[in-house]
């Protein structure tokens, strides 16, 4: 039978061990100066080393001749140890000997016995946050007064379950994750080990998936060499390895920060169609733009939108990722994203672009789409309140168009005020049939859903139904001709009335307060 990689290369030395430096350094001092503690906790995620360390501490504290708080592995000690014959070491899996019975046979009363050959009796309990109360009870008093030559070695990876009476009496140290570097290091070395060839990417793919473990590393590199080739790609890799989906992600986050909701959706979706899955999807895309903010961090980006374009991305997919989607179209909640973040950018998150544009969505004004000239825009920067910075331009402005009829703000009151009128339904009726006219609406655009949702009907007038939107981009979108068609559809199909949708521009509070001061100063709120 083939050995395990990870038991095949466990390492033999402090040295050997990948990470946990400030563990390992502080353990071989006290071999070295002989004030090894009685007890110590090691805690911290799966497959890090607390185990292999465990058994090194045990190994070199009984070596008869360690060096630099190294075990010699030629003593008589070291070498029944690499055979499994040490009876002074003793371990323990709490996973299964939960009971106070288990700690009584196993421990309490061994502990009572001097070691047979080397000076210590080391008793080490894996998964020790699964022992049961009583027998952390009895555990306790061993730890209290333990005898000279016993050590304990506890290792767990749910420190939170460990009763505070046993932490207090042990030396803790909390184990990390690996990192990449060190990660790439140590399978690097298996491999040229096995005289085996393997693809920089492989090991990057291996790295991501074990997120930092090294047993989970190891067990997934011995799964690809056991496809017995001599040079492993990332093709023949691909038959072990979970699907990557980062040429997607990089594209798809290009197009997002360049403001190009078409392509972006697109792309998406023909992902979606060729049967690629939104939540790996998302936690690849998630992983990538943060590795971009960092390195924009890091590399001493300087400027105001260093790394803020990024993070206002990872803000909008965390979002993403904690909504439910229908299982018709796992995408939606995504899609959406892309076309709100793409009107709120406007022209994109480019490198140049340092101002914070999506700050407050735009004020529409006049002019032809809603585009102003740039001459004659004046810019409101809100600080912290009540300090207002106005930037206005050398040259004298022109007067900025009016704002059109249908972007003035519709007071609230009015929906009180609005009873039933020639419909043939009520402004009550209409909204708690809402959500099935925005699935309507969905099977003819499914970006359109998410906008709706945040809608209201506020008023019906003969055959006019008036729907408001509180943020002006919402509003520009719904005004559009073919998707007021939609929408009309869907409202005629639920409610069964022929009626003309239009859409109310209801000034959004955020928006109000900065279009006040814009006209305040004399001036209007730009990108």
């Amino acid at each position: 039978m083939a050995q395990a990689l990870y038991r095949k290369y466990r390492p033999q030395i402090f040295a050997d061990v990948t990470g946990q430096d400030h563990v390992k350094r502080t353990i071989q001092n006290q071999i070295i100066t002989g004030k090894i503690a009685h007890a110590y906790l090691f805690s911290g995620p799966r497959g890090v080393g607390k185990t292999t360390i465990a058994r090194l501490l045990a190994k070199a504290a009984n070596c008869e001749d360690a060096k630099a708080g190294e075990p010699c592995n030629k003593c008589k000690s070291c070498l029944d140890f690499g055979d499994g014959k040490a009876m002074d070491i003793i371990e323990v899996d709490a996973a299964s000997h939960t009971g106070v019975d288990n700690v009584r046979e196993n421990i309490i009363d061994a502990v009572r016995f001097a070691p047979g050959q080397g000076k210590f009796k080391v008793f080490i309990i894996d998964e020790v946050h699964m022992l049961s109360s009583s027998a952390f009870n009895a555990l306790l008093k061993t730890l209290e007064e333990p005898p000279a030559h016993a050590i304990f070695v506890l290792a767990t990876t749910e420190i939170h379950k460990i009763p505070a009476t046993i932490i207090s009496r042990c030396q803790r140290f909390d184990f990390h994750k690996v990192n990449k570097q060190d990660l790439f290091a140590r399978l690097k070395m298996i491999t040229e080990a096995e005289g085996i060839k393997v693809d920089g990417e492989v090991f990057d793919s291996i790295i991501r998936v074990s997120e930092g473990c090294v047993r989970d590393a190891e067990s997934l590199l011995g799964q690809i060499l056991a496809l017995g080739e001599k040079n492993i790609t990332v093709e023949e890799a691909s038959l072990v390895l979970p699907s990557t989906y980062i040429a997607t992600v990089k594209e798809v986050t290009s197009l997002i920060l360049k403001s190009d909701a078409k392509d972006a959706v697109q792309k998406i979706n023909q992902f979606i169609e060729q049967g690629g899955q939104m939540k790996p999807f998302l936690d690849e895309m998630i992983e990538h733009v943060r590795g971009l903010m960092m390195s924009e961090i890091s590399e001493g980006v300087r400027g105001k939108g260093s790394g803020v374009r990024y993070g206002k991305l990872l803000d909008n997919l965390l979002d993403v990722r904690q909504k439910n989607a229908p299982e018709a179209f796992p995408q939606l909640p995504f899609e959406i994203m892309i076309v709100e973040r793409c009107q709120v950018s406007g022209v994109g998150d480019h490198d140049d672009d340092s101002d914070n544009n999506d700050r407050f969505p735009p004020v529409m004004g006049g002019g032809k789409g809603g585009e102003q000239d740039d001459s004659a825009a004046k810019k409101v920067t809100l600080n912290n309140p009540p300090l207002i910075k106005v930037e206005m331009p050398v040259e004298k402005p022109c007067e900025a168009s009016p704002v059109s009829p249908e972007l003035q703000p519709v007071p609230r009151s009015l929906e009180d005020e609005v009873e039933r009128s020639e419909g043939r339904f009520s402004v009550e009726d209409l909204k708690s049939k809402w959500k099935r006219c925005c699935d309507v609406v969905s099977r003819t655009n499914i970006a359109l859903p998410m906008i709706l949702q945040k809608a209201e009907p506020i008023g019906i007038y003969g055959s006019k139904v008036h729907i408001g939107f509180r943020q002006s981009f919402h509003f520009e979108m719904m005004s559009q001709k073919k998707n007021l068609d939609v929408l009309n559809a869907a409202i005629c199909e639920i409610m069964n009335c022929k009626i003309d949708v239009m859409p109310v521009f209801e000034q959004d509070e955020t928006e109000k307060v900065v279009g006040e001061l814009a006209e305040a100063f004399g001036g209007v709120i730009v990108e």
